[in-house]
């Protein structure tokens, strides 16, 4: 089952957070799993607004936890905007839609 998490973050800092991942109800350790996110202005848009993934270190896996790390050189190019997305964990064949949600990205005053 694909957890439902809906966060705001300002667009002139970084964005640190942290998913505490379940499987059929019980902790799901996911340390053997490489994971992906993309933000878009809708599904069906063309074009990622950002894309984060274990490969590049702006997530990390942590146990039983997905760690969103993006640092403010990614987040100040975001515009201020109501996004979806959804985090794909990787393991071998095996593909599991783990995370959506929306993300509303307020516009930081402070630069």
């Amino acid at each position: 089952m694909t957890a439902t998490v809906d966060f705001s973050a300002a667009n002139n800092g970084p964005w640190k957070l942290r998913f505490n991942l379940t499987r059929e109800g019980q902790p799901w350790d996911v340390e053997d799993y490489e994971a992906r996110m993309q933000m878009r202005a809708s599904a069906a848009a063309d074009v990622a607004a950002a894309e984060f993934s274990t490969a590049v270190g702006t997530l990390r896996v942590d146990g039983t936890a997905l760690v969103l790390d993006a640092p403010r050189g990614i987040t100040l190019g975001i515009p201020a905007g109501a996004y979806v997305y959804d985090v794909l964990m990787t393991r071998g064949d095996e593909t599991i839609r783990a995370i959506e949600g929306t993300i509303t990205v307020k516009q930081g005053v402070t630069r």
